[in-house]
């Protein structure tokens, strides 16, 4: 079969999806210019951590490899690598803070467990006597290879000694089946010289993603909303949005659902609520006091866009402590929702009301006693008053 033409490509790539597309951009260069041609890029769901970016279907990881000459790599090192790499930047000897008294290899930490396994296997063998020889001596070298590449590096560096072994970059790319991530259907790595920290490689692995495109995304997750600042001259458009503290990035401000895990003072948001073009805005946590709880309901009846926020409280007594503080506001009236629901209602406009309302928490593990304070804007006479 011929190879495609670059004519075809232009016609065809188009018409393939995103995830489809960057993964044949990562293995074909030569093919960058014309996905970034390409308008609009729609994604279903994007996440991204500390150190992986799941993009539908496609997962990519970021970490530093410890590379060693001819073969030799411990086997602690190599599961290491084939997982990955290690999730921080490292000094030559591999550790990740050298600047600390108490420092440690994150491998000793997860070789421990298998070392203290051969260990027992190794015990038990020998109870068995002589039948269990080979059991020992094959204990005996797995303990051993365990023990060396644990301590080795402690060793090289106690007498300033120059490592057999590097570190580099390495960007593992795998693609799966489903966004399920049960099985992977093929994975590529690619490893580059370690000149650059993590979080350098991420901001253009970013960059170089999603920058200068327009994104249409169904799901987007951000355990650090900041990383958000590394995408340079797109237009994002977000349907649900998860983050998981608040920051009033652009991208935060203009999607149609948002949903923060924390906010330490709600005051920060407060302040920012008028530049939100959200409609609607939850927070799993927040802290919040009587003062910001009115204050909140000053702005929510000013000139803002946002129709419906959700605040968790610690439990039932703290939501309806608030529930009743805000009850005392000028205009405040008792009343009841559609669906026969208690709530208060407060003035916003001729045309708007504000309902205020308390329910549990969805989705709550067990044990958890959360509720939610609701502030819904609604048209005027959606709640009727108590007589």
């Amino acid at each position: 079969m011929k190879p495609l033409s670059y004519p075809l490509y232009d016609y065809i790539l188009p018409h393939l999806e995103f995830t489809l597309r960057t993964n044949l951009v990562f293995r074909c260069p030569f093919l960058s210019r014309l996905h970034d041609k390409i308008p609009i890029k729609k994604i279903h769901k994007l996440h991204i951590t500390s150190h992986e970016i799941h993009l539908d279907n496609i997962t990519f990881t970021l970490g530093v490899a410890q590379v060693h000459p001819n073969g030799q790599t411990p086997e602690i090192i190599r599961r290491s690598n084939k997982n990955g790499g290690f999730k921080y930047d490292v000094d030559r000897y591999g550790f990740s803070n050298p600047t600390v008294e108490n420092d440690y290899l994150e491998e000793i930490e997860s070789g421990r467990d298998e070392y203290e396994m051969w260990k027992k296997k190794k015990e038990a063998a020998e109870k068995i006597g002589r039948s269990g020889l080979l059991m020992v001596l094959s204990c005996e070298g797995k303990m051993k290879a365990i023990y060396d590449a644990s301590h080795f590096p402690f060793i090289l560096r106690e007498n300033n000694e120059d490592p057999p072994y590097t570190h580099r970059i390495q960007l593992k790319i795998e693609k799966y089946r489903s966004m399920r991530r049960e099985s992977s259907l093929c994975h590529s790595i690619e490893q580059v010289e370690y000149q650059k920290s993590l979080i350098d490689a991420k901001k253009y692995l970013i960059n170089r993603l999603f920058s200068n495109k327009t994104l249409v995304i169904r799901i987007l997750k951000v355990d650090d909303a900041r990383d958000l600042d590394n995408v340079c001259g797109s237009n994002i458009s977000v349907d649900m949005m998860v983050v998981g503290k608040y920051s009033n990035n652009e991208t935060l401000r203009n999607c149609r659902n948002l949903v923060v895990s924390e906010i330490s003072n709600l005051n920060d948001f407060i302040d920012d609520l008028h530049l939100f073009q959200t409609p609607q805005i939850c927070f799993k946590e927040a802290f919040m006091n009587v003062p910001m709880s009115l204050m909140l309901i000053l702005v929510l009846q000013g000139p803002v866009v946002t129709r419906h926020l959700k605040i968790a409280t610690r439990n039932w007594d703290a939501a309806v402590f608030f529930y009743n503080q805000i009850a005392l506001m000028p205009g405040a009236l008792y009343g009841k929702r559609r669906g026969y629901h208690e709530c208060l209602i407060l003035p916003k406009s001729d045309e708007l009301e504000i309902n205020v309302y308390v329910t549990p928490m969805e989705r709550q593990s067990d044990g958890d006693i959360k509720r939610l304070l609701h502030f819904q804007i609604n048209p005027k006479g959606y709640a009727i008053p108590d007589n």
